[in-house]
């Protein structure tokens, strides 16, 4: 095999490992990043919660996306949607324990040295690969 066509079969075999370890976390089979992100949100929201339309702004959604996307979420049982308490129409969203649990494992898999030493070194050999002129 020719060494430029051996980096990119390296890189793309690791790239598929550490996208498997990362999505295994997440119990939601679509839109996993958009989900991570929310999830993001809603811890960031803390014991106040933050109302599905404001997740839709900040994550330039519209809203029904973010409510399929909230279904799911709270189907898994990673959200709970809680009643404004003057506006029945408006939810806030908080993390379950579960959430919690999710969330944190996804932080310390993307903080692991091993995983930041993987990147690292798939984007030295994709450097490498492109000097070269080979992807």
């Amino acid at each position: 095999m020719a060494p430029a066509l051996e980096v990119l079969v390296s890189l793309l075999s690791a790239a598929q490992r550490l996208s498997s370890s990362f999505h295994g976390l997440l119990p939601v089979t679509e839109n996993r990043e958009l989900a991570l992100t929310s999830l993001t949100l809603i811890a960031q929201a803390g014991r106040r919660g933050i109302s599905q339309s404001d997740l839709a702004r900040v994550v330039r959604r519209q809203p029904p996306a973010i409510t399929r996307l909230v279904d799911r979420l709270e189907m898994v049982g990673l959200v709970v949607r809680s009643p404004h308490p003057c506006d029945r129409r408006t939810k806030f969203l908080h993390l379950t324990d579960k959430g919690r649990k999710i969330l944190a494992a996804t932080r310390e898999l993307l903080l692991d040295p091993t995983f930041s030493e993987a990147a690292r070194a798939l984007s030295e050999r994709a450097s490498a690969a492109a000097r070269l002129g080979a992807v």
